[in-house]
């Protein structure tokens, strides 16, 4: 077993300026902020999966669907807002060893086996500080 806290972190804003809401939008048969949902849930590897988000609407959507909800503070997001920006802060609040990103809009990846976050390489560490980044599988 592992020796480390590891959980997954969503970010989701409803400010898209393409797409309006599109994280609530059905795709195919659910909304597409289901699918990352259900895929950290499916892997069994994460003490908790938090959607980071600015919008009340969404957090307690996905609550329902069995994330919780870390509410972004509203000047991280915007679409000029870096992950590193709102990954700081969300580190600032939550206790673990490790936080592994789970882009929503990489739907393609949910249809691929779960062995891809097996042996997950951490995105942002929680304790030192260090940022280690990981490549596209």
């Amino acid at each position: 077993m592992n020796n480390y806290r590891l959980i997954a972190m969503i970010p989701a804003r409803m400010g898209s300026r393409r797409i309006k809401k599109k994280n609530i939008r059905y795709m195919l048969d659910k909304p597409l902020i289901k699918y990352p949902i259900d895929f950290a849930i499916n892997s069994n590897r994460f003490e908790s999966i938090w959607i980071n988000t600015e919008s009340e609407e969404l957090g307690i959507a996905c609550e329902k669907f069995g994330a919780k909800f870390h509410r972004r503070p509203v000047e991280l997001a915007s679409d000029k807002a870096t992950n590193r920006d709102f990954v700081y802060e969300f580190l600032k609040k939550h206790d673990c060893d490790y936080v592994i990103m789970i882009n929503p809009h990489e739907f393609c990846i949910f249809y691929t086996k779960k062995s891809c976050i097996t042996h997950p390489v951490p995105i942002m560490a929680c304790r030192g500080g260090h940022v280690a980044l990981q490549a596209s599988a």
